[in-house]
């Protein structure tokens, strides 16, 4: 008898794609009931600790797909994710699984999508970095945080930057603080969203 095919999702938490988001986005486009997430259970094999990505490796059979929001959430942590992500790539590709990528859509089923999949992932790894003067993560700019930053920044729904920074918060942003708004940029160098022109907080009156 043979074995239907699945489509199972991966999801694991980082500072550029908060799982949350990868949930919402998963779940919106209703491809899979079965989600596995990374960290979310320590699993002990043999003794040794072993990544939720690996016992769903195992469980994965040709003809499978794995969906995935953005495909270089295949590599977490820090060291040597590029080196990760390729290899973990060519292993399911060449066990014949299927990976399909939400944003932007696209799947190793096409021959034309795997080179700029992988093209995609490897420059969102690049992108990643930390902050020479405080070590913190960078805030990694997500479609979605861009969204909801656009989405108030300029409001006038919000009299400082103190009040919409809260806005966005209660809306899903992470890691933000208004400096880093100011501050982001294009790769041609110009300002993504620069000042709002509001004062950060209210002015409290002079005394007389």
């Amino acid at each position: 008898m043979s074995r239907e095919t699945a489509i199972i999702a991966y999801v694991c938490d980082t500072v550029r794609l908060r799982a949350s988001v990868q949930e919402t986005l998963i779940k919106r486009e209703k491809l899979t009931d079965e989600v596995w997430e990374e960290g979310r259970k320590a699993h002990a094999l043999g003794g040794a600790h072993v990544q939720q990505f690996d016992l769903l490796r195992m469980k994965l059979r040709r003809g499978d797909t794995l969906v995935v929001c953005k495909l270089f959430v295949l590599a977490p942590g820090r060291k040597d994710r590029h080196k990760r992500l390729v290899q973990r790539v060519n292993d399911l590709i060449e066990a014949g699984v299927h990976i399909r990528q939400i944003k932007p859509p696209m799947t190793t089923r096409k021959t034309a999508d795997r080179g700029k999949m992988l093209a995609d992932a490897m420059g969102d790894l690049t992108r990643v970095g930390w902050h020479k003067s405080t070590g913190r993560p960078r805030a990694e700019r997500s479609p979605e945080d861009v969204e909801i930053i656009r989405r108030h920044w300029k409001s006038a729904e919000h009299a400082t930057d103190a009040a919409a920074l809260d806005a966005m918060k209660r809306d899903g942003l992470k890691d933000w603080t208004v400096s880093m708004i100011i501050q982001a940029k294009l790769a041609d160098g110009s300002r993504l969203f620069g000042p709002s022109g509001r004062p950060y907080t209210k002015r409290k009156p002079r005394k007389k």
